[in-house]
């Protein structure tokens, strides 16, 4: 089936970010936030940009992806409350 090609490029990524964060004591954080943004993205890009449908796609609510995508900008930005 073809969800094991992606699964093993999806493992062998995080195989390699694993080991760039080698002895960081974040790592699980660091990993899930990437994990969140890639996937977000994917969902975007594939609904048009359209929050709603990517929500839906992903088996989120629409708030709980606008607000991951505010969290990754925050983190971007360098702020915590904005």
């Amino acid at each position: 089936m073809g969800g094991h090609a992606a699964s093993g490029t999806l493992g062998h990524a995080m195989a390699e970010i694993i080991l760039r964060l080698q002895g960081d004591r974040k790592i699980y954080a660091k990993l899930r936030a990437e994990f969140d943004k890639t996937l977000l993205a994917a969902a975007l890009a594939e609904n048009e940009n359209h929050r709603g449908r990517a929500a839906e796609k992903l088996g989120l609510g629409r708030n709980t992806v606008t607000r991951k995508l505010g969290s990754s900008r925050r983190k971007r930005e360098g702020t915590k409350n904005g």
